[in-house]
């Protein structure tokens, strides 16, 4: 699992479940969104509107979080082995 957090929205590379986000402020934590990957989502890194997950097997996924929610699948490079982001 890898968490990264923005003001006070946390991006969660929740294995099997995909990327979650969620609202962090205040001691809340409810959910924003959540994009299931198909494969294990082991770190995430987010840069500006797009989120990179490493999702194992699956390689690299590319998400659209705009508006703090994944909402679209913007691309998959393909890649022969699996990524971990560090």
């Amino acid at each position: 699992m890898s968490v990264q957090v923005i003001g006070s929205t946390a991006y969660v590379a929740d294995g099997g479940s995909g990327l979650r986000v969620l609202n962090v402020s205040a001691g809340q934590h409810h959910r924003l969104g959540f994009f299931d990957t198909p494969g294990f989502a082991q770190g995430v890194q987010v840069i500006g509107s797009t989120a990179y997950v490493a999702d194992g097997v699956s390689g690299l996924r590319v998400l659209d979080v705009s508006d703090r929610r994944p909402s679209s699948w913007v691309s998959s490079p393909r890649r022969a082995s699996p990524m971990v982001l560090r």
